[in-house]
């Protein structure tokens, strides 16, 4: 399957795109701004969906490590520079992950806090048990 180079330009539009939206996406879970959060996570909606349609009508094997070397100069390094923006968004994503994630753990033992419990008690685990994993709540005795 050849890649057209309409289908290339635009694949490397949405992923810059997409790269840029992630760091907005940081900069609102950074400053707890909801709204700009909000735009953020729906626009990253969006450009997934974009991307996922363009790929299609990419030929995405010379994303492989090893694939871009047999072809020409100018189409080698549009692949190097998609691969690059890929592993740019991948660790922008896992890094917005991570800062979603502390938000949560610190959001959590607020609640903890506020509501008497001890720290990282839930209210159900995931069998729907009160308590830690199905272990009884800790009390003070045996923290």
């Amino acid at each position: 399957m050849s890649t057209t180079p309409a289908a290339r330009e635009t694949l490397q539009a949405l992923l810059v795109d997409f790269e840029r939206t992630l760091a907005q996406e940081y900069e609102a879970l950074r400053t707890r701004n909801v709204e700009a959060l909000e735009t953020a996570v729906t626009h990253k909606r969006e450009l997934t969906l974009a991307i996922s349609e363009t790929g299609s009508q990419c030929d995405l094997s010379a994303l492989g490590t090893d694939n871009t070397d047999n072809l020409d100069g100018p189409e080698q390094a549009y692949w190097t520079e998609i691969r690059a923006l890929v592993e740019r968004c991948a660790v922008a994503n896992r890094t917005n992950g991570a800062a979603v994630k502390t938000g949560k753990t610190f959001t959590n033992a607020l609640l903890d806090l506020i509501s008497g419990r001890p720290a990282g008690e839930s209210l159900y685990d995931a069998r729907g048990r009160v308590g830690q994993g199905g272990r009884p709540p800790r009390t003070w005795e045996s923290a």
